[in-house]
């Protein structure tokens, strides 16, 4: 991607207890200007982004930064992810068909959320592609609109940090790339496939390293392979070796260098720690490249339009009757009744309107929930299953559970050569969980086994905590309705 404009930003990643600073100058190859890290004074957090604000704005002039607009940058534990699989259409197109997902998907939420989405690469002739659903609490977005307003910076944008770093990082097509950024509080990893992210989670942090390297490894199992093989690009490593990672885990790990952003960074110095600054200096060069920010929770795709006072059909129809007035008023003896007859024929169009628009609506709600309405409650009924195999021991408990839906199984049975489709909706889901024996994983998996309506169930790696006596384990299945389940 070929920067544009010699635009001026700031990125500004925020973390738990520090925020990071980058200030990059665009052009043909963008610049790295200024690089810094603010460590939040001591009791301030960002629950006081008035305070924070106006510490940053010190912060930065004492620091001579220039610019005065920057890319916020947020954790991706203040964001929700929801994969959803759409037909292949443009952001306009894709825009209100993903609003009234949104609608049902968070429901009493809603109020309390700002959502946009992140739209991958479609396959060229597939069905369906891939877009993730990002939610954020709208109290985050006040925090940061008041951060801003009190360090007198001006917000362009603001995004996950992880996201911008990813599409900095593995933007290469056909290859599938799990960018990771290891911090001493907290990890994000960020996983692109085809050069557009596929998901995006937040793990332990990097002095945690057995715990990590756990949940690293379960992420590897779940990405597919490519012509290219899986790799995995680390950015500040926490001190972790990436060599002795990689041999863990299987997979090619890499911790490269700014300049691999493809910008320049000889003004800006650091003297090898300029890796720690990557996210910031992704979210600066975001709104620089011509793809452009991938999404945006001040200027989301997704807010509900504005409504028209006056719709512009009616507006052109009036403008038309003034027109048509004006060219006939010397031939028209009775301008004054026909005047009046205009008048209430407006009247009666604005009062029938407010009925139009709520039906027309309605009308789309309807067309929307009859798609959706499958009759019988699969979740709750894998849910109930699940919960029926699950035993009673008092040992075995869940720390994570996943349940999405998997593309539809179209069968064909006719003797006659008659097609007849029959939608299955099957559902794909995966557990993590502890127990006190490896013999409780087995006796778990076998009660899924034995239940017809189970398929594909397969145990992922057990760990034994020698502290604890704990055996960590993992479990991922196919569950298909309408089968015999006991």
């Amino acid at each position: 991607m070929k920067a544009l404009g010699n635009k001026k930003l700031l990125g500004l990643a925020l973390g738990e207890s520090s925020l990071l600073v980058a200030e990059v100058y665009g052009g043909e190859k963008p610049q790295v200007k200024k690089l810094a890290e603010m460590p939040y004074p001591e009791g301030i957090t960002l629950a006081q982004p008035v305070e924070l604000g106006k510490a940053l704005g010190h912060f930065l002039k004492e620091q001579d930064f220039q610019s005065r607009s920057a890319v916020i940058g947020v954790p991706v534990k203040w964001i929700v992810v929801k994969p959803k699989e759409v037909p292949p259409a443009d952001a306009k197109t894709l825009a209100p068909m993903l609003r009234l997902q949104a609608e049902a998907e968070f429901s009493s939420e809603l109020k309390d959320l700002v959502y946009d989405f992140v739209s991958a690469p479609g396959q060229e002739g597939a069905a369906t592609h891939s877009v993730l659903l990002i939610a954020t609490q709208r109290k985050y977005v006040a925090v940061v609109e008041e951060l801003c307003d009190a360090a007198r910076i001006r917000p362009v944008a603001m995004l996950p940090s992880a996201l911008a770093l990813g599409e900095a990082t593995g933007s290469e097509p056909n290859k599938n790339v799990m960018v990771l950024s290891v911090g001493l509080v907290g990890s994000e990893l960020t996983v692109q496939q085809g050069g557009a992210a596929g998901s995006i989670r937040h793990l332990r942090s990097g002095s945690t390293q057995p715990g990590l390297v756990s949940e690293l490894r379960r992420a590897v199992s779940m990405i597919p392979g490519s012509a290219g093989g899986r790799e995995i690009i680390m950015w500040s490593g926490a001190g972790m070796d990436a060599q002795s990672l990689g041999q863990q885990l299987g997979v090619s790990i890499r911790s490269p260098e700014l300049q691999e952003l493809g910008v320049d960074t000889s003004e800006a110095g650091r003297n090898g720690d300029g890796a720690r600054y990557a996210s910031a200096v992704s979210l600066a060069m975001m709104p620089m490249l011509d793809a452009g920010t991938p999404m945006d929770f001040l200027h989301s795709r997704l807010a509900p339009p504005k409504e028209q006072k006056i719709p512009k059909w009616a507006l052109a129809a009036g403008l038309g009757g003034v027109l048509f007035i004006v060219c006939f008023i010397g031939g028209w003896m009775d301008l004054n009744s026909k005047q009046n007859e205009l008048a209430s024929l407006n009247q009666k169009l604005t009062d029938i309107t407010p009925d139009y628009q709520k039906a027309q609506k309605f009308e789309e709600v309807v067309r929307f929930a009859r798609g959706w309405q499958g009759g019988t409650p699969r979740y709750l009924e894998c849910l109930r299953q699940l919960t029926l195999a699950a035993p009673n021991d008092g040992q075995t408990y869940l720390t994570n559970f996943e349940l999405r839906e998997v593309p539809r199984i179209s069968t064909m049975a006719n003797p006659a050569n008659k097609p007849k489709t029959t939608d299955v909706h099957p559902l794909a889901g995966s557990l993590d969980g502890r127990t006190t024996t490896n013999q409780n994983v087995l006796d778990l998996a076998d009660a899924l086994r034995n239940n017809p309506a189970f398929d594909d169930v397969k145990t992922g790696t057990t760990t034994l905590n020698r502290r604890t006596g704990e055996v960590t384990f993992s479990i991922s299945f196919t569950w298909t309705p309408g089968k015999n389940s006991k």
